[in-house]
């Protein structure tokens, strides 16, 4: 499954069209967790392909490895949209598993210099 996926994203990657305005990116990102009486605890590792339209919008996916705090590892699929304009975005996501999950995010960044 993760084989085909791949494929499917490289497929994407090659034949994309060159009228098509935006930048295609990888995001891998590690999310991990620590505590003052437990250590380190549970982990993710996101592999994801993803593409930046010229607008501001961008949407990503890809696997993630779930490394928990006891147990064996798992791959599921996480997948994110992103959205900015000026100092404000906000961000949409999934993760699937034994349930889907959703969240959101919102902020602004401010350049100090």
């Amino acid at each position: 499954m993760i084989k085909s996926a791949f494929g499917a994203v490289a497929a994407l990657l090659a034949f994309s069209s060159a009228g098509v305005a935006g930048e295609w990116f990888l995001n891998p990102e590690f999310n991990g967790s620590a505590g003052a009486d437990t250590g380190f605890g549970s982990a993710s590792l996101d592999g994801h392909v993803g593409y930046e339209f010229d607008n501001g919008i961008s949407v990503q996916a890809g696997p993630v490895l779930l490394i928990p705090d006891a147990g064996e590892s798992d791959v599921e699929w996480s997948g994110k949209v992103n959205v900015g304009s000026g100092p404000l975005y906000g961000e949409a996501s999934f993760q699937t598993g034994d349930e889907m999950t959703v969240g959101i995010k919102a902020g602004a960044r401010y350049s100090l210099f």
